[in-house]
């Protein structure tokens, strides 16, 4: 982006620019309520930069929180409701050259969408029709099986048998519904709730689908597993630090994920063709991006973290971690 570009959008932002020393500026990082330990940055700390020639994209650099690129930073703050889409219209008009961003949509930003419909939060209603899991013996009884904290079945349901999982966003509002049925019989065991299960009109969306992402610190290593039992296993053994795709890696939840620009990733996926599809695919966005280590759930013969025995099996499975180049 442009100097007089990128202080234009500036100003839009409200962010005063502390100093100019030809190719960067220096601000207050727009982030620092959601990275910074005092959830402020009096004392700018952060550095962007531009480049007249618009030959290269513009960085954001804060020594608090590390290094992201401005669509980063930008799609942070549109999530967070920071801002509004004409600030990313201006972005995609002054940094890619577009000649009219008005006629942009907002799928454009991401190429493709895997769902364009608009992400509707689930009706409050509906969890009072949802039994909490913590109320259910059987329940209970199924996580003390899996050697799974009680205590997490505080931040789950149950419905028709199953265990159902509020999937959320980084701001805590539930906006899928994922039910896992606790039979062995494959069909119809994972599906995503929707009102028509509970007899209304309507869908619910969701562009991002990662279990426990809520809860994620952004600046410790990430660990990436299939299914919410992985996530469950991991922390009963001490990893909180975990998210699950929920049985499928989309575009929109692979631009999700690097909107927060990881350290590092360590790529947890089930042993099986479709974890190596799922570890394929996370190396192949985040190379550039992450430091990115693979697990090998064999090394202790189970097929996956929901599998493991112990800690000192988890520790094992760490300890022969290999990081990919």
């Amino acid at each position: 982006m442009t100097r007089d570009s990128l202080y234009k959008l500036l100003q839009i932002l409200g962010i005063v620019v502390a100093r100019d020393d030809g190719e960067w500026l220096t601000i207050s990082c727009p982030l620092a309520y959601k990275f910074h330990l005092y959830r402020s940055d009096e004392h700018p700390s952060c550095g962007i930069s531009y480049d007249n020639t618009n030959s290269k994209r513009s960085v954001v650099n804060c020594f608090a929180c590390g290094s992201r690129d401005l669509l980063s930073v930008l799609t942070i703050l549109f999530y967070d409701k920071k801002i509004d889409y004409d600030i990313l219209r201006f972005y995609i008009e002054h940094e890619q050259g577009k000649a009219d961003a008005r006629e942009l949509n907002y799928v454009d930003i991401y190429e493709e969408s895997d769902d364009t419909s608009q992400a509707i939060p689930v009706y409050p209603q509906i969890l009072e029709c949802l039994l909490p899991a913590y109320k259910s013996v059987e329940v209970k009884r199924y996580f003390k099986q899996r050697r799974i904290n009680l205590n997490l079945t505080y931040n789950v349901y149950t419905w028709k048998g199953g265990v159902v999982f509020p999937i959320r966003d980084v701001d805590n509002k539930i906006y899928k519904l994922h039910y896992r049925s606790r039979s062995k019989d494959k069909k119809n065991r994972f599906f995503f709730l929707e009102p028509r299960h509970f007899g209304l009109s309507g869908k619910w969306g969701a562009k991002h689908l990662w279990y426990n992402i809520e809860n994620i610190d952004w600046t410790k290593p990430v660990f990436l597993v299939e299914g919410e039992f992985d996530v469950l296993r991991l922390i009963t053994l001490g990893i909180h630090n975990v998210i699950a795709c929920c049985g499928g890696i989309s575009k929109e939840q692979i631009q999700y994920l690097q909107s927060f620009s990881p350290i590092c990733l360590y790529l947890g996926f089930d042993s099986d063709l479709t974890g190596k599809k799922y570890t394929s695919k996370i190396i192949e966005h985040f190379r550039d991006l992450s430091t990115l280590y693979r697990l090998s759930w064999g090394v202790v013969g189970v097929k996956d973290a929901g599998d493991l025995k112990s800690r000192q099996d988890l520790d094992k499975v760490l300890k022969n971690s290999k990081i990919i180049p």
